[in-house]
Parts: C-alpha cells; structure tokens; sequence
C-alpha cells in the first residue's frame, strides 16, 4: 500500500501571531521546515504544503520546495482557523478509501521508513488514522490519516471546535473511529542529543511573544493556560504572581479579571515590553526576578502563575520550594509545562528537564498536599479522564 500523497502542514506565523519556529534560519540559510520537506521527499508519495491565508505563494516557501523537489511549489492555502478544513479540500481529488501522510513543518526527525510501515499497518488493519501517542515528542513523529475519516470529522465537528485544528486529535473524536497506535522504540541518546543541537536553530526567537491583534485563539495555547486559571479564579479576587510573565499579555489577562497581578521574569528585554504596554493598567506591575530566589517575603501571594518555565530551571525542587514560600496558606498553583515520555534529553536546547504525568505529579506532591494534572494534547483540547499529551497543566493546592 502506498501513501496517496504526503502533506506538510506548516505556516510562517504561530497561532500567536508571531514568527513560527518552522522558518526559523539554519546555519546554511535554509529555513528549518526544508529537513522535514526532506522527511516528506523520502517517503515517495506526491507532496503538498498546507498553509493559511498569508502564506499563499509565499516566496521563502517556494525557494524551499523547489530546492528540495526541482518544481514548482504546490500548496492548498487558506482556511485559517481549521487546518482540518484546509486538509479537505487538498483530498478533494482523493477517494475515501486513500491514505495520506501528514507532517507538521517541525517534524524533521521523523523517520520516513517508520512512517511507511506504520501507514501499511493503517491500510491493513483499514484503520481511520495511525498515530504515534501524544507524550511523543512530536518533531519526531507524523500521521497517517484515511480520507473518509477526515472529510467524516469536518462534517461531524462543531465549526468552533479545537479540535478542527488538529486532525490527528478530530479523528479519535468520532464515534467508533478506528484508530492504530504506532509502537514506539525509544530513541538511543545519541539521536535526541543530536535533534537537540540541530534545534538550536529554532530558538533564537523571544520565548513568549504574543501579538494580540494576529492571534487566532482557536489554537491558542499559551492564552489557554491562562483561561484555564481564570476560569477558576473567576469571581475570587487575588494577588497574583505570574512567574515568566514574558512580555505581560497573560497578566494583564489577569489584572482584567479584578485581580492584583505581579508579573515577573528574568529577562529585562521582554520587562521592558511588558511595562511599556501595560504602564496605563492600575493594579499590574512588572519586576525583574529569579525563581529560584525571589525577593518576597513568606506568604505573599494568594495565586502563583508559572507556564512553560519549571522546564527551563536548574533545580526545580529548589523553584517549587520558593513557589510554595511565597504562597499563602490555601494559595494556589497554576503550572504548565511540556509532557514528553523520553524527557531526559529534551528537543528543545533551552529545556533541562521535560516531564510525564507521574514524574510531574511525584515532584509537585513534594510540596503541595492537592495536585491535579491534566493532559492538553495539542492546542486547547483536554480529553476528561486522559492525562496523556503533549502538554502537562497543573492545579495545586
């Protein structure tokens, strides 16, 4: 059984608005997402790109395709909000019974002999789609999805559902939807240390930028993080401490719902931004601050804030130790970080340490009596009673 055709599902903007990490430059010029077009070439089978709107003809996309494939580029673009919708109508010459492959730009380690197998595995169990699990680290991964599955989501969903902006997550979804799981070896050491040099080209941009006038919430997860607390805060005014506040959009998310907000961070640059933004806000500030040492005194704060940053910390016994310090009596943690089986040796070159559930819970329970961890599995989808994905969020109390 062969692959009808091979999509790569990429954009030169993030859900947030700003430059995505798929065009980021390599040391030899090219744009990041041209390893993963290189994944996609080697797996034999046709290949298009799948972006939104604004990046219709875009010339750096068309310079990387016709480097990798000699041709000129071929590309279904639009549908911004559902990438689903978008991946319809690039099948729309396809039968229901073919199978394609879909990439995402970053997935440039994947491996295009593993992928074929489990796409022969898909077509011999005639199963909707074949997935490699969600705590997968999923530059390292792809899907093999049916076409009559798909087109079956984009009926089936609501039109504002999260879950038409990830194919792999609309599929298992549907009623009675087969779905084959791909068996995983764990990669050898030297293979993730390897990705993880090859990255440091994603992560020159400023972590935690957010452009509100371009965000497209439907899958927005950094503003997720900070709806989940909100939501349960609402009607409960506090003194909040949001550690790596980044450039404050998420504080000052906060500080609109009534509560007292301190955003912190480390880094001046992105302080400088925050209060130049938000210097007309009454009862949000911004300081300079270490998590592992901050300059509070005992039982300061009702409500800590921390996404996306225990990853990055050199001793995170140490940072929940200081988190749990300047908490109150019955305060609150909200926490998030990435969820990833074979976190030893994180992808991402600025990471320590990522985590899965038991190891998160286990570290967490050190310090607070009620911990509850949740699995996103990609954007702002949370399946109830499944902890597994490729995001941890945590409430403690």
């Amino acid at each position: 059984m062969k692959i009808a055709r091979t999509f790569v599902q990429l954009s030169t903007r993030s859900w947030q608005g700003t430059p995505d990490h798929s065009v980021a430059q390599l040391a030899d010029g090219r744009p990041f997402f041209s390893l993963t077009l290189e994944v996609a070439r080697a797996i034999g089978a046709p290949v298009a790109l799948l972006t939104p709107s604004w990046d219709k003809g875009d010339s750096t996309l068309a310079r990387a395709y016709r480097d990798v494939f000699g041709s000129d580029l071929v590309q279904t673009a639009g549908w911004d909000a559902s990438p689903l919708d978008r991946l319809v109508a690039a099948c729309v010459d396809l039968s229901d019974t073919d199978y394609v492959l879909r990439l995402n730009g970053l997935n440039a380690y994947a491996s295009a002999i593993e992928l074929g197998s489990l796409a022969q595995d898909a077509c011999s169990a005639s199963s909707d789609a074949a997935l490699f699990d969600d705590d997968i680290p999923a530059q390292m991964t792809g899907d093999v999805l049916r076409v009559g599955a798909v087109r079956r989501a984009a009926v089936e969903l609501p039109t504002n559902s999260p879950l038409r902006v990830h194919a792999r997550q609309a599929i298992p979804a549907l009623a009675g939807a087969r779905v084959l799981r791909a068996t995983s070896p764990i990669p050898n050491d030297d293979r993730l240390r390897a990705a993880r040099v090859q990255n440091e080209a994603l992560y020159r941009l400023a972590h935690l930028e957010y452009d509100e006038k371009r965000v497209i919430h439907v899958g927005d997860q950094l503003g997720f993080h900070y709806d989940l607390a909100i939501d349960r805060l609402r009607g409960r005014e506090r003194r909040v401490l949001d550690i790596a506040c980044g450039v404050g959009f998420g504080a000052h998310r906060l500080s609109q719902e009534g509560h007292t907000v301190v955003g912190a961070d480390i880094d001046t640059s992105v302080l400088s931004v925050a209060r130049e933004r938000f210097a007309h806000v009454s009862g949000l500030s911004f300081e300079e601050v270490d998590g592992e040492e901050m300059p509070y005194e005992t039982a300061s704060f009702d409500v800590v804030a921390t996404f996306e940053t225990l990853e990055h910390v050199r001793s995170p016994e140490r940072y929940l130790a200081e988190v749990r310090r300047v908490l109150r009596p019955g305060g609150e943690l909200f926490l998030s970080v990435p969820q990833n089986r074979w976190g030893h040796i994180p992808l991402n070159p600025q990471h320590e340490r990522e985590y899965t559930v038991p190891a998160l819970t286990e570290l967490l329970r050190v310090h607070f009596a009620n911990v509850d961890v949740q699995g996103i599995k990609q954007g702002r989808i949370i399946v109830p009673g499944d902890p597994v994905g490729s995001n941890c969020y945590a409430f403690c109390s």
